[in-house]
């Protein structure tokens, strides 16, 4: 998070709009290696790829969104989970993981779902 911190605006949306094929994430870590070696923190860490996550799979509505979401009154269908970017679906699932301050979710759910 302090390398994220660190960057320039334009620098976030360069890794925000980076591709996602293994060859494209095999040259954002060589950037991001390349970047971050004067930061203060160092070189940033390697983290293992996502595979599988929830919000990698638009065909299977998480049970703890779904539960997070009618907590809030939200009405959440598999529909607009299906069809919501995958970045939105990874926002939403870390904003509603178990241990998360969640002050921000129902802002995340009116912004996502409209």
């Amino acid at each position: 998070m302090s390398h994220w911190l660190a960057m320039t605006q334009a620098q976030r949306q360069q890794l925000v709009d980076w591709g996602d094929s293994r060859e494209h994430l095999q040259q954002m870590r060589e950037h991001l290696q390349l970047s971050t070696v004067t930061m203060a923190d160092g070189v940033v860490k390697d983290l293992p790829p996502a595979v599988d996550e929830p919000w990698q799979q638009p065909d299977r509505l998480p049970d703890q969104l779904l539960d997070a979401a009618r907590s809030r009154g939200v009405q959440l269908t598999p529909q607009a989970w299906q069809g919501m970017r995958e970045l939105d679906r990874f926002a939403l699932c870390k904003l509603a993981r178990s241990g998360h301050d969640h002050h921000n979710l129902e802002a995340a759910f009116s912004e996502v779902l409209g």
